[in-house]
Parts: C-alpha cells; structure tokens; sequence
C-alpha cells in the first residue's frame, strides 16, 4: 500500500509567530519565474537616461505575485510587504534620474484605496515628478491584477522623496527634470507644494 502523505507535507513552516504554512522556495521561486516570463513583454526596457532629463526618463514598472507568506489571516497582503515593494520601486526611478546611489528620505500621502488579493499580480509603476537641488519626489500608483480575467484596479498610491548621495554617502546635486506634456508640469507644480508643506512639517519636528 502506498504511504499517505501527512497533512502539510510538502509544505514549509512559516516563520516564527506565524501560525500557517507556505510555499517551499522551489515552488516559489518556479511561480516567480513563471510570471517574471509572462510579464516580460509588457515591462519595456528603459534603459538609464542620459543628457536632459525627463520624468519619461525616469519611468519604472514592476511587478511581484502575491504569494501565501505575504498575506493576512484574510488572504490580503500585509501593508508592510506593499511599502517595501513601493520602496523599491521609487528608489530605482529616483537612482535613474540621479545617475547613481540616492536614499529614501520620506514616505507620505500613502493610501491604500483597495485590498490586494492573494494570487492576484501587483504592478508597480513609478517616476520622478520632481527634482530640487539634491532631492526627488517620487509619485507610486500601485494596480492589482486579476490572473483570470486580467482586471486591473488601482490600489494604493504615494509619495516618497529620495536623496542622491556621493560614495561618502553625502548629498549631492541631482540633474535638472525637464517635464514633457501637460500632464508632467501638473505634477511638477503640486510636487513643489508638497515639497513646501514638507519643508514646514520638517522644521516643526526639529523645534518642538
């Protein structure tokens, strides 16, 4: 008689405080490239911008399936997961802008507009919308994407600010961004009053 497998054989233990399983790495890492070669040809290549900059320039979208270890005891995604992945994505669009290294300065006017399911695959489209002396805005629309029927809806959006720094890890002068359609100087001009009401909340900080 052939041996019956014990209830989640073939599965890993979650890490510690985590009372589910998830997906062995071999498994995960198959699905991974799986999507990575689905998705290939929707990602264009962009490579990194040269002479004038434009928010074009600047442009990154990625994507990442929600696997089981990533969501919540309802099957959405944890939070933290999705900023790191915002994160990321911003700190590559505000690098290509600068030419070199640039490190995440804030995180604000993060919405989460609606819950991403697990399985569904998350695309993340990122661009500089701003460029002061040394630093980057950086505008993030997050969209879920349904497998089955390739739905999209827009889930989460934000605003980071990033700062390029030299290989002393100081701050240093970032290329000049010159916006291209209607659109790009709209989001020029509300970054700089985002910019002006950080600026106040940052001295704030500093003298309460």
């Amino acid at each position: 008689m052939p041996r019956l497998k014990a209830p989640g054989q073939g599965l890993t233990s979650a890490t510690r405080g985590d009372t589910g399983m998830v997906m062995p790495r071999a498994v995960r890492s198959k699905l991974q490239d799986k999507l990575q070669d689905k998705l290939q040809d929707k990602l264009p290549d962009m490579p990194p911008p040269t002479g004038r900059r434009t928010p074009r320039g600047s442009r990154v979208e990625t994507a990442q399936l929600v696997l089981p270890g990533l969501t919540n005891v309802r099957g959405t995604i944890f939070g933290g997961n999705l900023m790191q992945w915002i994160d990321i994505a911003a700190g590559i669009a505000a690098a290509r802008h600068a030419g070199g290294p640039v490190v995440t300065a804030s995180m604000d006017r993060l919405h989460f507009l609606s819950p991403v399911q697990l399985g569904e695959v998350v695309l993340l489209q990122a661009q500089v919308n701003f460029a002061a002396r040394t630093s980057m805005e950086v505008g993030v629309r997050v969209l879920a994407e349904n497998q089955s029927t390739f739905e999209r809806r827009q889930t989460t959006r934000a605003y980071l600010t990033f700062v390029a720094v030299d290989e002393n890890g100081r701050p240093r002068p970032v290329p000049r961004l010159h916006p291209e359609t209607a659109d790009e100087r709209r989001r020029e001009k509300d970054a700089r009053r985002r910019r002006a009401v950080r600026l106040r909340e940052r001295r704030a900080m500093k003298t309460a």
